[in-house]
């Protein structure tokens, strides 16, 4: 794992360089020519020698990658070109993708499995090409003008080099309802997101922009498993593949477990694969999770390393967070995720996580209200009607007061509805029109909307990588730590897929269902079968006083830039005052962390 950037600009890239150095402790190169700039952090994973060095060039010396991730079938690929004639130097996952590149063109993304956010400049072309991977595990963000590109894998190494920094007025209202800027969305208007999947070649004589996006699934036809058995032996299988590969690594590998079932079932698949890896776990008192992790790591003999969560060392995580993110999020648990790894350094370079399980087998409650929607056109999930309701009936949709049950029958007949309601930061009206809006263009544009049922689209492809791959990359890696996700698989997404949504999705109380059936091979019924909880934390417990009193900042920095933030002339504007300051702390602490999140990162980086 690694921090990549790159810029034509001809400014001095040091501080820039600096800004991701946490990334990739073990080496760092650099590679400048009258084009461009390239500089890379290097975490030494595999192929810890001086042949994995960065930036990496080919035999003929006229092509370079700079690269960050995982490609965990690499040796497969490498077989292929060494039959097409290709040698290698080393044994590097990167050299592979760069003679792959120089033998596929972007063809080769389609080809792999693993984690990878990188940039390859091809000299004779004067062209550069930015791929990321198709779940959004690996960060990469640009700014392009005219045919000046800049481009990093944190937010916070491309300010250095921009003359103009805007916050994003217009998309504002979008980070307020989810607590994250969404797509290529971020919260400066200059800068962009490379989307999951997505390949940017960028010619640097003519500033041509090309997009395409790699392949997840390359046969369209599949006859669906209706058999709960077949399936349950298929996922475990599958998953079991994946966790194998994830261990492919030249340092040890360890894993995140909470005590619930997709960490569980990723330590139970370990111990599988003959793996004896430490297992992490964080304590938060209350959550229902608590002494499960411990359950788990002892039934399966597997060392464990716990953490439990204080008021003392949550307040200083709480201002350690400043330093580590770079984009506002309303995500709290940010924090005990951080926290976590901070444990973990130097302990483990490598951790395997569990997110994309509930993603996967639908484990949110959304997914089961809506687990029917699979045979339905999206269309009907955003009536017409919806978008033409006059204003007085709109404003009675939106109203927060109404009652669940009311929303659910009226309003809340759509899967776009159900997920803003479940999903968004605060039961407060902020241009849901709007939102639905966005929703229902980013769906039809969307590269992979035809190989996910509805249900999972909008926490598959928006909510997992824009909020919890955004967390987990940015937490696990300010401390220099890798963090692989088996769930997020290629070839495991495919195997999903190829079961039928009648026994994949359960529209009772018993939630992942056919998951759960595959690790009774494993574990005793009693750490399978129990009350789901999530990795959240009460802020106003942990760090009251803190949050009170940054909270009075970030109103009046609200209040102030009203207009360049999105909140004048919004329904909420009125409410953001310091005489609610405590109103909105009892009601709405995860929009409170939003607006605190959002004054820190902003007021740090633009200059107003």
């Amino acid at each position: 794992m690694c921090g990549i950037f790159g810029t034509t600009l001809k400014k001095d890239f040091s501080s820039s360089a600096d800004a991701i150095k946490h990334r990739g402790p073990d080496d760092d190169g650099k590679f400048r020519d009258v084009n461009i700039s390239l500089y890379q952090a290097r975490l030494s994973i595999i192929d810890l020698s001086e042949n994995g060095h960065q930036p990496m060039f080919n035999d003929s010396s006229n092509l370079s990658i700079i690269f960050n991730g995982e490609i965990y079938n690499f040796k497969d690929i490498k077989k292929d070109l060494v039959n097409l004639g290709y040698s290698f130097k080393s044994n590097s996952d990167t050299e592979v993708l760069l003679k792959g590149f120089e033998e596929y063109g972007s063809e080769i993304f389609s080809k792999l499995r693993g984690m990878w956010a990188t940039v390859l400049y091809d000299v004779k072309k004067g062209e550069l090409t930015l791929s990321r991977d198709q779940f959004g595990i690996k960060p990469l963000y640009y700014a392009i003008s005219g045919k000046e590109i800049v481009f990093a894998s944190e937010v916070k190494a491309l300010l250095p080099q921009l003359n103009k920094l805007t916050p994003n007025t217009s998309a504002y209202f979008l980070y307020y309802n989810f607590g994250y800027f969404p797509g290529d969305l971020t919260s400066f208007k200059e800068i962009k997101k490379v989307l999951p999947g997505e390949i940017i070649n960028f010619n640097l004589r003519s500033g041509e922009i090309k997009r395409s996006f790699a392949k997840i699934k390359n046969e369209n036809n599949r006859t669906l498993i209706t058999d709960e058995n077949e399936a349950s032996q298929l996922i475990n299988k599958s998953l079991l593949e994946s966790v194998e590969k994830h261990y492919i690594s030249d340092v040890p590998v360890g894993l995140l477990l909470s005590g619930g079932n997709d960490s569980s079932f990723l330590a139970a698949l370990s111990k599988e694969a003959g793996q004896n890896p430490t297992c992490f776990s964080v304590s938060i008192e209350g959550s229902g999770d608590k002494g499960y992790a411990k359950k788990v790591a002892r039934h399966l003999n597997l060392p464990f390393v716990e953490e439990k969560i204080s008021i003392e060392n949550f307040r200083n995580q709480y201002d350690l967070l400043w330093d580590i993110i770079d984009q506002p999020t309303g995500d709290v648990s940010f924090i005990p995720t951080s926290l976590i790894f901070s444990t973990i350094k130097n302990r483990s370079k490598v951790v395997l996580s569990g997110e994309g399980g509930d993603e996967l087998f639908g484990g949110y409650q959304r997914h089961k209200n809506f687990a029917g929607f699979d045979q339905m056109k999206f269309e009907s999930f955003f009536p017409e009607s919806l978008f033409s309701l006059k204003s007085e009936n709109y404003m009675k949709f939106a109203n927060p007061v109404l009652s669940r049950a009311r929303n659910f029958l009226s309003s809340f007949e759509t899967l776009g509805n159900e997920y803003l309601y479940t999903a968004r930061v605060a039961d407060l009206p902020i241009k849901q029109k709007e939102t639905l809006l966005y929703m229902q263009n980013y769906y039809e544009n969307h590269p992979y909307k035809n190989l996910i049922q509805p249900n999972l689209f909008f926490d598959l492809f928006m909510y997992l990588p824009y909020n919890l791959m955004y967390k987990g990359d940015m937490s696990s890696m300010a401390y220099g730590i890798e963090s692989r996700v088996p769930f997020l698989d290629k070839e495991f997404f495919n195997t999903c897929n190829s079961v039928s949504p009648d026994i994949r999705f359960s529209t009772s109380a018993l939630s992942k269902k056919i998951m759960k059936e595959s690790m009774k091979k494993y574990l005793p019924k009693e750490l399978i079968y129990r009350k789901k909880s999530g990795f959240g934390i009460d802020i106003r417990k942990y760090a009251k006083e803190k949050v009170l009193s940054d909270l009075d900042e970030a109103i009046t920095y609200h209040q102030k830039y009203s207009e360049e933030l999105g909140l004048k002339d919004s329904n909420i504007c009125d409410l953001v005052k310091k005489d609610k300051a405590q109103l909105l702390l009892d009601k709405y602490p995860r929009f409170v962390f939003s607006l605190i999140t959002n004054y820190k990162v902003v007021s740090k980086y633009w200059k107003s």
